[in-house]
């Protein structure tokens, strides 16, 4: 799909789904929850308070196929699976990603690929309860990047709670990645 800049690296976003951010980075509910990038908000160094080495910024997503022409990864957009990653499922997840509805090119005809690695499901507009997960065709799990500037492979099967928390800046959890 020419005209449209991709990206496989996408970073996360505040809560499990769309909705969330709203909640956390506007109303300040479930703050435990914010990650170093939300809603025209960038986390500093100073706000990272779990600690820059046990702090995800970024994992590896799938950017989907040409034909049809599928947006995963496309980050010039405020969407789940453009340029937004949550934490509501583990890495590689077979659940579907939920994407945005209104646009063929979001999961529409054809794009729903599990076999791929690319399962995903029309979401709804307004976009409440869309989200993406971490996808790589590496056996095992994903790559992602900490704000302390290192990478780590992160296995399929880490823990629900760890991969969340992992995600969050100022949680006080103390969790190391496996």
């Amino acid at each position: 799909m020419r005209g449209y800049p991709k990206s496989n690296y996408l970073a996360f976003f505040s809560g499990g789904v769309h909705g969330d951010l709203h909640r956390i980075d506007n109303l300040g509910i479930g703050r435990e929850r914010r990650s170093a990038f939300g809603l025209n908000w960038g986390a500093r160094f100073r706000d990272i308070q779990d600690g820059t080495s046990n702090t995800m910024l970024m994992s590896e997503y799938l950017t989907g196929v040409q034909s049809p022409p599928d947006l995963r990864g496309y980050f010039f957009t405020t969407q789940a699976g453009g340029s937004m990653l949550f934490t509501k499922y583990t890495p590689n997840s077979s659940a579907p990603d939920v994407l945005v509805g209104w646009d063929i090119y979001w999961c529409g005809p054809g794009l729903n690929q599990p076999e791929l690695n690319l399962p995903c499901e029309r979401g709804r507009n307004p976009p409440a309860t869309n989200t993406a997960a971490a996808r790589s065709r590496h056996p095992g799990g994903v790559h992602v990047l900490l704000a302390d500037g290192s990478a780590r492979f992160v296995g399929d099967s880490v823990e629900i709670l760890v991969w969340q928390a992992m995600a969050s800046i100022q949680g006080s959890e103390v969790y190391e990645l496996p």
